[in-house]
Order: structure tokens, then C-alpha cells, then sequence
């Protein structure tokens, strides 16, 4: 949908050729691109009009976007019912250990669920708003929020480490720090209450 919607044509090329030559020292044969100019000028009239398929790609976008996350919402209320099935249930037998790594994953994934709505997904939709209401985001927008998006991969891997007991363990293995032998829940049988 990228390619043939905000796949390359010769107006965004002219539009973007200047730029693209006095900051990357680049012409036009030596990169490519997927980009959107929302605003066209018609070449007889000189009038500014919207370009439609521009906006189909940000709505194609934001479809693709919704939808995943109503499927992850939806797998994390099914995902919250069973867990609380499974605690409370008194017919079913779970090790301690075997519902406390089920409990870590489950917060992992939660995290490395909600880190890119703020991380990624929320610093790329402003800079594709700014755009469409033709707005400059300036330097300091561009300073703030194109870190804040390469930090996203180095969070995703941090997630785990930080909620999954064992590699907490194995972390301070190798800093030379003792684990907390409390937190340690052998392979106990768990009866509910």
C-alpha cells in the first residue's frame, strides 16, 4: 500500500530533490523513497488541492495501526481472564514457578506492548501531522522526538530483563551480586484459597 500510494512520483521528486541534494550530497539516481506531499499545486492553475491518495496512505495506516492494537487488547483481557481462572481456580494444580513466569511474561509483553504507543507510534504520528496541517516541526521537535523512536529497539530488549526474575539473576551474576534468595520459589505445588 506504501509503494502504491506514497510510492515515488515525479512531483514529490521535484519536491524533494533540492533538499535532498544540499543536506545529503545525494541526486535522485542514488536513493529512493516512500514519502507523501499532501498538498499538490495543479500545474496549470497554480492552486494548492489535496492529494487523495496521500491521505489513503495515512488512513491505511491508521487502520493497520487500530486494528492491531484492538487484537492485542482483545488477547490481553483473554489472556487477564485465564490467569485469574487459573489463580482462583481450586480444581487446578500450577507450580508457584510455572504461574510466576507465566505472571513475568504476561507483564513483559504488556510493557513491550505499551513502551511503542509512547516511544514510536506517538512521536512518528506527529511527524506525519505536522504535514498534513502544514506545519514546520522545527529543530527542536526533530531533535526531541527522532531519539525518543531510536530508543524503541533498546527498550523492547531492556523490557524482559527488568521483569523476568531469572534474568534478573543472571544480570547480577555477572555485575558479581548476590540474588535475593527470597525471591527464589523452588518447585513448590500451588493449592488456591
Amino acid at each position: 500500500m506504501a509503494i502504491w500510494f506514497a510510492g515515488e512520483d515525479f512531483e514529490v521528486s521535484e519536491y524533494i530533490r533540492e533538499t535532498m541534494l544540499l543536506n545529503f550530497n545525494l541526486n535522485p539516481l542514488e536513493y529512493t523513497y516512500a514519502a507523501s506531499l499532501f498538498y499538490r499545486k495543479n500545474p496549470q492553475t497554480n492552486l494548492e488541492y489535496p492529494s487523495f491518495p496521500d491521505f489513503l496512505f495515512v488512513l491505511d495506516i491508521d487502520v493497520i495501526i487500530i486494528s492491531g492494537f484492538s487484537i492485542i487488547t482483545f488477547c490481553w483481557y483473554r489472556l487477564r481472564k485465564i490467569f485469574t481462572e487459573i489463580t482462583f481456580n481450586f480444581r487446578t494444580q500450577v507450580s508457584r514457578r510455572t504461574l510466576e513466569m507465566q505472571h513475568q511474561l504476561f507483564k513483559s509483553l504488556v510493557a513491550q506492548t505499551i513502551f511503542p504507543l509512547f516511544l514510536l507510534f506517538f512521536p512518528a504520528g506527529c511527524i506525519l501531522i505536522f504535514p498534513i496541517f502544514k506545519l514546520q516541526p522545527g529543530t527542536f521537535f526533530e531533535a526531541f522526538l527522532l531519539p525518543l523512536m531510536a530508543t524503541q529497539s533498546f527498550i523492547d530488549s531492556v523490557v524482559p530483563m527488568y521483569f523476568i526474575k531469572e534474568y534478573k539473576k543472571a544480570i547480577r551474576k555477572v555485575f558479581g551480586k548476590k540474588s535475593n534468595p527470597e525471591t527464589s520459589t523452588g518447585n513448590a505445588r500451588v493449592f488456591p484459597m
